[in-house]
């Protein structure tokens, strides 16, 4: 953050997603998951919708039916690409490809992702991973 000149990083938001990333991985069946935090605070220019708040917390891997979200549920928001140092991971399943197609998803006006009023959001949004993204 620092040297991309952005400030420091809150503590309080450190604080919030070590929290509910320990609450979440409590049940988890493998010692290695890799999880997301976000909070976002944003609103639509010019005053097209109220100003939504919040977080979200994902977590990498494919989600049972019964999950809130999965990504065959998701619109195509995103485009994930192959990396060249790894062909094998599948970058849809990634914690925080699945949280930031989510706050897409929340940020939306229209349905379709082509939509110019896609560019009037406006906001804050913090990411915090448990290990670097893949």
């Amino acid at each position: 953050f620092e040297r991309m000149r952005l400030g420091k990083v809150p503590l309080d938001f450190l604080e919030r997603a070590a929290l509910r990333i320990g609450e979440a991985s409590r049940n988890v069946s493998t010692y290695f998951e890799v999880y997301a935090y976000a909070e976002y605070d944003v609103l639509h220019l010019p005053g097209v919708a109220d100003p939504i708040a919040g977080s979200l917390l994902g977590q990498s891997g494919w989600r049972e039916t019964g999950s809130t979200w999965t990504p065959t549920a998701a619109k195509n928001w995103l485009r994930a690409f192959r990396l060249p140092n790894s062909g094998h991971i599948k970058r849809e399943l990634c914690a925080e490809f699945q949280v930031l197609q989510q706050l897409c998803e929340l940020f939306a006006i229209s349905d379709d992702p082509s939509a110019r009023a896609q560019l009037d959001v406006v906001g804050v949004v913090l990411l915090y991973t448990t290990t670097s993204p893949c």
